[in-house]
């Protein structure tokens, strides 16, 4: 192995939140929605001052401008009431848009007189929600709101280790080691004696045990029956069994098992299960971009979405539209559909003519009613209205589900269907984007290029079927391993990428090492066989003023150098 020499830098730890500092972000984000509704009652005087004269403007000289202003003024008030959870105001201020949109004739002349009636019991309305307000303290001002956001880092597994039971010591011993190569805590027993006194001094955070013991063919599923009575509280069960007869199933079923697989097992099926009991959630924020030209109302929903876990990018000018678009992923538009200068239905026909842009999902946070005015606006592209005086938690359900159906969507069009790492164009985008940040930052990073030793034989031997379980299982490996901020992509067939921001060739080299001896340590199972499989790895660490181009021709060259050295070993590129 070739190591070039190269300066080195620390990875910067990820912090994480304190309980008490979230307490105290929850408080602040609390105190500033209190001062956000007050602002804005605060507000509304002036704002009806302003209604009066357009009124009076109106009684002397009717003209088509000053109506409109009057409108736009009710309507404002009235969807930003709705927003912060002034109905009574919100409804008086709709009453006035209504009669202000009513054609008129001489048979039906404008409303004046309801009009004025309007503008002063909203005055009203006004002065008693403000004599409320002061009389309650922010600390008393609370929403029913409490998901935090999810904290990214390395991977890890839970802090509770997985208990095997089995009477056969070298099979479980065998299934535990390749267990650990993936990243897993294991702790093995022979019996059900010492398997019990375990569980009942620390409950474990899955069990995996065989069904039949000497002397009892259903010892595993009484004891897990048995023990569960004890401990009083649940965790997963996985059972391995020679038998897959119904009895067999019936019993392990019937003492709650969460799992049942027929020995050999297959290790890539075993660690998918595991993956999914034992890993905690580690999904980013939803990114939601917040269009509104009243700065208050978009404050008080962006920190509503905030307090939620998401990430909320407000923009009261639309100029910088296309700019935050392009900055990062978003997954969901959420904009006003009455804007002065831009309107809801011109903004999304500006996304919509964009092609990358066609599928991000746009929804209308408007105080429209008019069912014939929404479906117009949504024939334009977008997928829906969300009222402004929607409370809190239907705000945050309508916006979650969007935001997750664009997650889903943008997930599948970027993995690979097999592996469910990352596709070969994804790969290539992320990979664009660190040689990019890099030639800006100068912050280094390493190209990891990966190939499965021999696989053509693997296939030729087993079969496809085979093969894929293979790809799967060191996708698996790299999936559970590496790091969150790591990029892994299959590349094509049985070669796969690495991206490690913030790694040295020499860092990179350390982690690729532990990962192939613990891959060669996997077996896969075929019928009464069983295999292993290695890999090679070619290490390119980033050079400033590298193209895509260069960067993954020396990684190559490094792979190639592997190979030629005898396989199942990674070179470094110089």
């Amino acid at each position: 192995m070739h190591y070039c020499s190269r300066p080195r830098l620390l990875n910067k730890p990820t912090r994480s939140m304190k309980p008490e500092n979230k307490h105290i972000t929850m408080s602040s984000a609390q105190e500033k929605i209190a001062r956000l509704r007050q602002g804005f009652l605060r507000r509304i005087p002036d704002m009806l001052a302003q209604a009066e004269r357009l009124l009076v403007q109106l009684v002397a000289e009717p003209s088509e401008a000053c109506r409109k202003q009057l409108h736009i003024l009710l309507h404002s008030i009235h969807g930003s009431a709705g927003s912060f959870g002034f109905s009574p105001l919100a409804n008086a201020s709709a009453e006035g848009e209504r009669l202000l949109t009513e054609p008129e004739t001489e048979q039906s002349p404008l409303h004046y007189d309801e009009l004025r009636r309007i503008i002063r019991w909203l005055y009203t309305l006004t002065q008693e929600q403000l004599n409320l307000e002061h009389r309650i303290s922010d600390t008393d001002f609370t929403l029913p709101i409490t998901a935090q956001r999810p904290e990214e880092g390395y991977v890890r597994r839970a802090s509770k280790p997985i208990y095997l039971c089995d009477d056969d010591v070298d099979q479980v011993e065998l299934l535990a080691t390749q267990l650990r190569c993936f990243g897993f805590t294991c702790h093995v027993f022979s019996s059900t004696q010492d398997f019990t006194q375990a569980v009942l001094s620390q409950p474990p955070a899955v069990v995996i045990m065989d069904v039949s013991f000497p002397g009892n063919a259903y010892g595993g599923p009484l004891t897990m029956s048995d023990l569960k009575q004890k401990v009083g509280k649940a965790f997963p069960v996985l059972f391995l069994s020679c038998h897959s007869d119904f009895n067999a199933r019936i019993n392990a079923i019937k003492s709650g098992c969460d799992g049942y697989y027929v020995k050999p097992a297959s290790i890539t099926d075993l660690v998918q299960e595991l993956h999914r009991l034992t890993q905690p959630s580690l999904k980013k924020p939803y990114q939601v971009l917040l269009i509104d030209d009243e700065p208050a109302v978009a404050e008080y929903n962006a920190e509503m979405l905030r307090m939620a876990g998401m990430e909320v990018h407000v923009l009261e000018k639309p100029h910088h539209l296309l700019h935050v678009l392009n900055a990062q992923p978003i997954d969901l538009v959420l904009m006003d559909y009455h804007m002065p200068e831009f309107s809801g239905e011109e903004l999304t026909k500006l996304i919509r003519q964009i092609p990358q842009h066609i599928g991000l999902p746009i929804a209308y946070l408007s105080s429209e009613t008019n069912k014939h005015a929404q479906l117009g606006a949504m024939s334009i592209g977008a997928e829906d209205f969300i009222l402004k005086q929607a409370d809190p938690e239907e705000l945050i359900r309508a916006v979650t589900i969007r935001a997750e159906r664009m997650r889903v969507l943008r997930a599948r069009m970027s993995q690979d269907s097999l592996s469910g790492l990352y596709n070969h164009s994804t790969t290539t985008h992320f990979l664009k984007s660190a040689i990019a940040e890099s030639n800006y930052s100068g912050n280094q990073f390493c190209m990891v290029m990966v190939d499965l030793d021999r696989f053509k034989s693997i296939n030729d031997t087993y079969g496809h079927a085979v093969g894929d379980q293979v790809i799967v299982g060191i996708s698996q490996l790299f999936s559970h391993r590496l790091r969150s901020t790591d990029i892994v992509g299959r590349y094509g067939g049985e070669e796969f990428v690495i991206i490690m921001p913030n790694t040295s060739s020499e860092k990179a080299a350390r982690v690729v090492e532990r990962l192939r001896k613990d891959y060669e340590q996997v077996a896969f199972s075929v019928n009464d066989a069983s295999f292993h499989s290695t890999f090679s790895a070619g290490i390119a660490q980033w050079q400033f003023g590298d193209r895509i181009e260069t960067l993954r021709e020396r990684a190559d060259q490094a792979l190639y150098a592997a190979k030629q050295n005898g396989r199942n070993t990674f070179c470094i590129a110089e």
